[in-house]
C-alpha cells in the first residue's frame, strides 16, 4: 500500500481480520433467521388456511342444515297457498346470507309466490324479480329425486344482481318420492366475504375462497370475485399424500408464499391464502443489507 505508512496499514488489517469474519457471521445468521421466518410463515399459513376452510365449511352447512330442519317440520303436499308461502318465509328467515326462496314441482316450475325483497332490509340481501328463472336454473331439481325429504344440495355459484357478491343456491327436497317438491334458497356470500376480512387483518395477507373450477367464490379483496384464481396459486406439490390436507408452496413473479386448505363436507372448495414474500422477509433483508453496507 504505497503512501501509507506502517500503523496505517496494521489498522486496515485489523480491521480486515476482524469486521469481515463478523461479517460473514451476521450474514450467516441472518440467512439462518431467513429460513426459520420463511417456516414459520408456512405453518401460520397452513394453520390460517385450515381454520378458515373449516370455517367456510361451519358457515355453508349452518344454512343448508337449518333449510333441511325447518322444510321437514312442514307438510308441503297438503299446504294451501297460504301455507305454501308461510313455509317458504319460514325458510326465508333461517339466514340473513338467504336473498330469496323460490317453490318449484318435480319438473321445475314455480309453484306459488317466490319470497323475497326487492331492497335489502334486516340483513337480508335485495333480491329483483327477474332474478327467479336464473334461481331456477341453477340447480335442476331433478338430481335431488332419488333423496328423501329434507335433502340438500348446493347449486352452481353465480354473481348476485343486488351487491355484485357471490351467491348459490341451495336446495331442498320438501316431501318423498319422484314427485315431491322443492325449495330453491338463494345464499349471498356476506358472511363469508366478512368472515375472510376478519381473518386477513390489515397485513399482507390474502385470502381466497376457490371453487373446483379455480373461480374466486369470496375474498378479502372483494375486486377478486368470481374472477379465476392465478393458475400458479392452484398447484403445489402435495408433500403429504392426502388431498384434504393443508399444503405450503411457494412461487415466482412475484415471489409469494401460499399454502392451499380443503374446505371439508365435500362442498369442492378450497381456501388460498397468499402473502408477498417481499412484504413478510422484509425486516429481515433490511438487516443483511444493513449488514452488507
Amino acid at each position: 500500500m504505497p503512501g501509507m505508512r506502517l500503523y496505517q496499514q496494521l489498522i486496515l488489517f485489523m480491521l480486515a481480520a476482524t469486521v469481515l469474519p463478523l461479517a460473514a457471521v451476521g450474514f450467516l445468521l441472518l440467512s439462518r433467521a431467513e429460513a426459520e421466518v420463511v417456516s414459520h410463515i408456512d405453518d401460520k399459513q397452513r394453520a390460517l388456511a385450515s381454520a378458515t376452510a373449516e370455517a367456510v365449511g361451519t358457515n355453508l352447512m349452518e344454512v343448508v342444515n337449518g333449510l333441511a330442519r325447518s322444510a321437514e317440520l312442514i307438510d308441503w303436499e297438503r299446504a294451501t297457498p297460504d301455507e305454501l308461502r308461510g313455509g317458504l318465509a319460514l325458510l326465508y328467515g333461517q339466514s340473513p346470507t338467504i336473498s330469496a326462496v323460490l317453490g318449484v314441482d318435480a319438473q321445475g316450475r314455480q309453484l306459488g309466490q317466490a319470497v323475497y325483497r326487492a331492497e335489502a332490509r334486516n340483513g337480508h340481501p335485495g333480491f329483483e324479480e327477474a332474478g327467479l328463472m336464473q334461481l331456477a336454473k341453477a340447480l335442476p331439481v331433478q338430481s335431488l329425486r332419488g333423496g328423501g325429504k329434507g335433502q340438500a344440495a348446493l347449486g352452481s355459484a353465480y354473481m348476485h344482481a343486488g351487491s355484485g357478491r357471490t351467491a348459490m343456491v341451495v336446495g331442498v327436497k320438501l316431501a318423498d318420492g319422484e314427485a315431491a317438491p322443492y325449495a330453491l334458497a338463494e345464499v349471498v356470500f356476506t358472511q363469508l366475504e366478512a368472515l375472510l376480512r376478519r381473518r386477513a387483518g390489515e397485513g399482507p395477507t390474502l385470502l381466497d375462497v376457490v371453487d373446483a373450477e379455480g373461480r374466486v367464490l369470496a375474498s378479502s379483496q372483494p375486486e377478486r370475485r368470481m374472477k379465476a384464481l392465478e393458475p400458479e396459486l392452484l398447484g403445489g406439490p402435495d408433500a403429504s399424500g392426502r388431498p384434504d390436507a393443508a399444503r405450503s408452496f411457494h412461487v415466482k413473479d412475484p415471489a409469494r408464499r401460499v399454502s392451499v386448505a380443503r374446505v371439508p363436507i365435500a362442498l369442492g372448495m378450497d381456501v388460498v391464502v397468499t402473502v408477498e414474500e417481499a412484504q413478510a422477509l422484509a425486516p429481515v433483508r433490511q438487516l443483511r443489507r444493513t449488514v452488507l453496507v
